[in-house]
């Protein structure tokens, strides 16, 4: 009966300090904070587009898969531009003693990697 005993009462201490460090180490996100704040127009392209996908998967339309197709083009277009933007603007607002240099120097750095 000891053993038994001794057994549990070790599973139990286990459960306890796993639990404990489960919770110490884990980070919890809100699915709200993952945004990407993306503009409007690339949000409604989005919305578009799977509203599309949708209808080719149920129907198999081939002209439903033709619109598609468009709109994954647009979308693509959309973020190609939206991305090239932040990184003009990114860019622009960097002054001879920014600290951003920093940033610039790990992109780099990363790129020949």
């Amino acid at each position: 009966m000891q053993i038994s005993e001794h057994v549990n009462q070790a599973i139990t201490e286990l459960t306890t300090k796993i639990a404990a460090l489960v919770g110490n180490n884990t980070h919890v996100t809100n699915p709200k904070d993952q945004t990407h704040n993306l503009p409007i127009n690339i949000l409604n392209a989005i919305h578009i587009k799977r509203k599309l996908r949708k209808n080719w998967h149920h129907t198999r339309n081939p002209d439903v898969k033709t619109l598609l197709n468009r709109q994954t083009a647009l979308l693509h277009d959309l973020m190609h531009s939206h991305r090239d933007n932040k990184w003009v603007n990114f860019l622009r607002k960097i002054g001879p003693t920014s600290e951003r240099w920093t940033m610039i120097y790990k992109l780099n750095k990363k790129s020949h990697v």
